[in-house]
């Protein structure tokens, strides 16, 4: 997985869980594409994908916590990164077939 996605997902986890942008928490997951200021670390994309994951990961992980309380954990943090992604990519394409189709049928 790309550090890229790593980065946008950490900014997600943090604005999800702990209502900050920073993303020092995550630092040692993430790799490259962080900002260092002040002892804090930041995402260095806009947080536009960060934001859209931010329900997706509600969905996937609050459930998933009541069932398991796993560690945090690098692998931990990648597998939900990636049903995150996922699981935003599904939406977002069932939204554009929709309005494909909406589209369509006014023709």
């Amino acid at each position: 997985m790309s550090g890229n996605l790593r980065a946008r997902f950490a900014l997600t986890k943090s604005i999800v869980d702990d209502q900050v942008i920073d993303i020092t928490k995550y630092k040692d997951y993430i790799g490259y594409d962080q900002a260092t200021i002040k002892d804090k670390v930041y995402c260095t994309h806009n947080p536009g994908f960060s934001m859209l994951m931010a329900l997706p990961y509600l969905l996937i992980t609050k459930p998933i916590s009541f069932i398991s309380d796993s560690p945090a954990t690098k692998e931990n943090f990648i597998k939900e990164a990636w049903l995150t992604k996922t699981l935003t990519m599904a939406i977002l394409i069932s939204l554009t077939l929709l309005s494909f189709l909406f589209i369509l049928k006014s023709y």
